[in-house]
Parts: C-alpha cells; sequence; structure tokens
C-alpha cells in the first residue's frame, strides 16, 4: 500500500493494483460473452480447435472491403464509461485465413464508437488506434495490443485519433475524446485504417482471447488543511512503484511531465512554492512546505499520477482553513 499522509491534513492516495482486472472472451465451451461478431452472413462460428488455443471465432465468408469485428452486448466492461472503470488495454489475437486481394498495406485498428444510443450512424462519434499490420495469409495468429488511456483528459491522446460520419480523421466540432472515453457503447476491430475504404473482396479470418483490462482509477481524499503550519507530504514507496502528487494553487499551465500521452492539469513546479513529492522505486520520498497565511479560505488543488500504469486522479479541490 502506498500512503501519502500530511502532518496538519490527512491524505490517502489508495494503491492502484489492488483494483486490477481482466476479462477474456477466448470462446472456451462454446461461449461469446461479449457476443462478438463480424456482422455477416453466413452466421460466425465457435471452432473448438484450431485457436490461440482449442476455441476461436471464425467466418469465413467475411464479403466486405474489410474485416470489421465488433461487440453486441450492453452491459460489462466492454461498454460504459472507460475512464470510471480505469481501462488501460485492449488485447487480443487475430489470423487471416484468405482473402481475394490480399491484405497488404493494412493495419489492424481498435475503434471505440458512442452511438448516443441510436441505430443511425449519423450521429455516431468515434476514437480509434492504429495498430500493427493486418495478419498475413496463411501465417497463423498473430497478437496485438493497445493501449487505452482512458484517464487522460486531453482532446485527443497520443496514438488515437476521432472521427464521425462527415471525417474520418478528426473529431467533429465540440466533440473530443473525453466525449467517447467516457460512453462507449461498442467495440469494433477493424483490419484497416477506419479513415481509409477498400475495394470490397472475400475474407477468411478470426479472432481468439479478446481481452480488456483495468486498474480502478487512481484515488486522492484529503480534509481541509491549515494556513501557516508546517506540513510535511510523504510517499511509502514500499510496493516499487512511482507516485507523483502534484499540488498548487491554480490549474492554470502545462505539466512538464508526461505519461503515455496523460498530464496533469497542475504545475508539476508548483506555484507559490507548495511543492510536490515524487517516489521513483528506491524508498519513501517526502517534500516539506507551509501554506502561506494569506491561502487562508482559498483553494489547493491536488492530483495523483501512478506513472507505472498511467493513471491519473480525479482533480481535487480543498478549502484551506
Amino acid at each position: 500500500m502506498k500512503h501519502l499522509i500530511l502532518s496538519s491534513f490527512s491524505l490517502l492516495l489508495a494503491a492502484p493494483l489492488a483494483a486490477q482486472g481482466s476479462l477474456a472472451d477466448d470462446f472456451e465451451g462454446g461461449v461469446n460473452g461479449a457476443n462478438w461478431t463480424f456482422g455477416v452472413f453466413p452466421a460466425d462460428v465457435i471452432e473448438p480447435t484450431g485457436g490461440n488455443p482449442n476455441s476461436w471465432l471464425h467466418n469465413s465468408q467475411i464479403d466486405m472491403f474489410t474485416v470489421i469485428l465488433h461487440n453486441d452486448t450492453a452491459t460489462g466492461p466492454w461498454v460504459g464509461d472507460y475512464r470510471a472503470t480505469g481501462v488501460s488495454r485492449i488485447h487480443f489475437d487475430a489470423q487471416t485465413l484468405g482473402s481475394t486481394f490480399g491484405s497488404g498495406g493494412r493495419n489492424i485498428s481498435v475503434l471505440l464508437r458512442d452511438t448516443k444510443g441510436t441505430v443511425a450512424v449519423d450521429d455516431d462519434d468515434y476514437a480509434y488506434s492504429i495498430g500493427l499490420p493486418t495478419p498475413i495469409e496463411g501465417a497463423g495468429w498473430f497478437h496485438y495490443n493497445f493501449e487505452v488511456p482512458s484517464q487522460s483528459t486531453a482532446a485527443v491522446p497520443p496514438g488515437w485519433k476521432g472521427g464521425w460520419v462527415g471525417d474520418g480523421d478528426d473529431f467533429r466540432p465540440g466533440i473530443d475524446w473525453n466525449d467517447v472515453i467516457t460512453s462507449v457503447d461498442v467495440v469494433e476491430i477493424w483490419w484497416q485504417d477506419p479513415a481509409l475504404f477498400s475495394i470490397f473482396q472475400t475474407w477468411d479470418a478470426g479472432v481468439d482471447n479478446m481481452t480488456i483490462e483495468w486498474n480502478s482509477p487512481v484515488t486522492v481524499a484529503l480534509t481541509p488543511g491549515t494556513a501557516g503550519t508546517p506540513n510535511t507530504l510523504s510517499i511509502d514507496n514500499a510496493s516499487a512503484n512511482s507516485m507523483v502528487l502534484f499540488a498548487g494553487s491554480t490549474q492554470s499551465g502545462v505539466t512538464p511531465f508526461q505519461c503515455n500521452g496523460i498530464s496533469s492539469a497542475l504545475s508539476m513546479a508548483s506555484p507559490r512554492g507548495l511543492g510536490s513529492a515524487q517516489a521513483d522505486g528506491r524508498g519513501d520520498a517526502s517534500v516539506s512546505f507551509v501554506i502561506p497565511p494569506s491561502f487562508s479560505g482559498s483553494t489547493l488543488y491536488f492530483q495523483g499520477l501512478d506513472t507505472d500504469e498511467c493513471r491519473l486522479s480525479d482533480l481535487l479541490t480543498v478549502t484551506i482553513l
């Protein structure tokens, strides 16, 4: 457990690794938990052998410009508010057994879609990440891994793009990453960049081990502090995971600290001498500071960042006594 303690007011930064979780659809026993489908006729088949290992989801007659797999369930960690759940990664195995004109020049992509609860596509917004090249025909199983920076509050995190029916390369005006990541209705796996279009052909493809991972977001909780008295902030780093606490009197400015596209809304070099503390895996760290008497009755801001898992806490607002 990692603890951050202030002598004149208490603070706890919860250990994130205690709340890790994952869910995998491996199709064993014919079970398809998230109702994954290639969405074409004839229907998909769960093959009992030949997967990675054993069972896998297969369709040999995908008559489309590209292969598009999607889930068809309205519950569970695959849909909903990814930020609240702390979703951190999506990974899976895929193979291409055949295609009329080949799969060269394409890349596997993960697309997260916000449907607004309608069947129409005109109001859909989505975010997507382009990964490694699509599986080579007949070469067997390939593993694909996508980091999902659900705790990022950037308009568009590095490695991700946005789109809608009017523009496959950019979010529509007034929409950004934060809108989609907090309202995911469908997860799609594309055998190409979703912003591109290709000639129709017949595909023979399959997937296995559809997996989503999550960590409960870092939380920061504290009681009102007292101005004019010494305060010591310390981090017990016994678990050897790196933690940073940001403290500041304003929310303005861009922090120089980046972690896989995630950054605090506060500056690491905190204004007016309030200071920050960092544990780097080599032991405890602490910083002492005095909240100036002039801050009595004013507001301070705190934010925690797990630098190993790249997870950022909500911004906490505190009134100083």
